[in-house]
């Protein structure tokens, strides 16, 4: 089980330029994975994109690549006219709002710094063997961090599901008793009322069978207990388990819907409740499982 967050960065380096790679992702019910690479390296994206989708099927993946230039070989460059025409900008700007404009040693240096470039990169293709190597380096750190994180959500998810189980077997405890509590409240309300009825009265079999037909949940709980096992099997299955989980869970919420309906006992609408509650912390969970 894998969880659809996480974060990895790798880089690499020939004699003149540093390459680093970060990965990030968040939770999306499919995959979606944004590529940003220097405009200049065109096709580069589509095969970094191919490289994502080997190792995740969910969720929304940021990739970004960044190139820089460093050790003594490294030269910043200012264009002259660049700068020369945002200083003739600011003065316009200054005397149009009345504001003294004075150019000084700091002025420029923060005008050259924000024009600065680090000249022409080379092709993408001159420095793919570092580029894959730091992109493999930023997913392996991705996949494990997600892998760690899935972890944790699977111990959660064991901890949630034991505590709905529990719920249901009480459910199914209560449910045994139902059509009994009925019985003896049905006699209760006739002899209260002077109406001495045979317990064996047709009509009182026959009012006990209605009753009993329309709040039997066995069927309900069956099919509970069969989603639960399938929902249980699906957090020991590797790969992507996330599109399974969260069908089961609607599976598991119908189900419960229909036994808080059908229930007329005080102490299973408490139960279906509980249920829903942890049944929730479920839903939020597994959301987070690729």
């Amino acid at each position: 089980m894998n969880s659809m967050t996480g974060y990895g960065r790798g880089s690499a380096a020939t004699e003149k330029w540093e390459l680093v790679v970060e990965v990030s992702s968040v939770n999306r019910k499919n995959l979606e994975a944004q590529v940003s690479t220097p405009k200049e390296w065109i096709g580069l994206d589509r095969i970094l994109n191919d490289k994502i989708r080997e190792q995740a099927s969910r969720g929304k993946v940021y990739l970004q690549l960044k190139i820089q230039e460093f050790g003594e070989g490294a030269s910043l460059q200012w264009d002259e006219s660049l700068i020369r025409e945002g200083l003739k900008r600011l003065r316009t700007l200054a005397e149009s709002e009345g504001v003294p404009f004075e150019v000084n040693a700091e002025l420029l240096l923060q005008l050259a710094t924000g024009l600065q470039s680090n000249g022409q990169i080379p092709d993408w293709v001159e420095l793919e063997e570092e580029i894959l190597a730091a992109n493999q380096l930023a997913l392996d750190e991705w996949v494990t961090m997600r892998a760690t994180e899935g972890e944790a959500l699977k111990v959660d998810l064991d901890q949630r599901l034991t505590e709905l189980r529990a719920d249901v077997d009480r459910i199914e405890g209560f449910s045994g008793n139902t059509v009994k509590e009925y019985r003896e409240k049905l006699m209760d309300r006739l002899r209260s009322a002077d109406l001495e009825l045979d317990p064996e009265d047709d009509r009182v079999l026959k009012e006990i069978a209605l009753f009993a037909d329309r709040c039997d949940i066995s069927e309900e709980i069956t099919r509970l207990n069969s989603h639960l096992d399938q929902l249980s099997a699906a957090m020991a299955e590797q790969g992507s388990v996330g599109r399974k989980m969260d069908f089961i869970l609607q599976e598991v919420y119908r189900e419960l819907n229909t036994i808080g309906s059908k229930s007329n006992n005080i102490d299973i609408s408490r139960l279906v409740i509980d249920c829903k509650n942890n049944w929730e912390r479920l839903r939020e969970q597994a959301a987070n499982v690729e």
